[in-house]
């Protein structure tokens, strides 16, 4: 643990392939151990935890753009990676509806659509469902455009320099219209 008051928080990893199933308990974030921690030299993937969440962002960002481009060109990879990939826009759209709604144990449902089906909200007796495609995370999530003037954005319309016109719903889920935010 840390110091009182501040446990260490843990992660699982998996040490090497040919080890698969063996996992070992390593500290990934204590108070104190910041911009001078020094992962141990075997570990790739914690040698990038001191580089912060600015990097962290960017990274997630350039995966997200990686598999819309192989889903776009319908690359053998996704079928198998599907699981994973509404499990990514599972958790971020949820969290993204559950904050617009002020409701943090919010029944929500995601289901990922195919990038040319029409991307809906609606609320049911069991929570709201959202149906969006995989490229809702690049061109909503990535760009900080979840909830524009109090309004879930649920697919982005238009793009150019300086401007993005994206389509909204009213947390009534009644009002659907577009919403352009630009720098003037």
């Amino acid at each position: 643990g840390g110091p009182v008051g501040y446990p260490a928080r843990r992660a699982r990893r998996t040490r090497s392939s040919s080890r698969v199933g063996s996992a070992g308990t390593v500290v990934i974030a204590q108070p104190g151990r910041g911009p001078g921690f020094a992962a141990p030299p075997d570990d790739e993937l914690l040698a990038l935890w001191p580089l912060g969440p600015a990097f962290w962002d960017r990274l997630t960002a350039m995966v997200i753009a990686v598999w819309c481009e192989r889903i776009a060109a319908a690359d053998d990879r996704c079928p198998p990676a599907r699981a994973a990939l509404a499990a990514a826009l599972f958790g971020r759209a949820t969290a993204a509806v559950r904050h617009w709604l002020g409701t943090p144990d919010g029944r929500t449902t995601v289901e990922m659509i195919a990038p040319d089906d029409e991307p809906s909200v609606a609320r049911g007796h069991d929570g709201i469902h959202l149906r969006l495609p995989f490229s809702w995370l690049q061109d909503i999530w990535t760009a900080e455009l979840p909830v524009v003037l109090g309004r879930f954005s649920i697919a982005l319309v238009e793009t150019s320099p300086g401007r993005r016109r994206v389509l909204t719903v009213d947390p009534a889920l009644r009002d659907v219209r577009v919403v352009t935010v630009s720098l003037d």
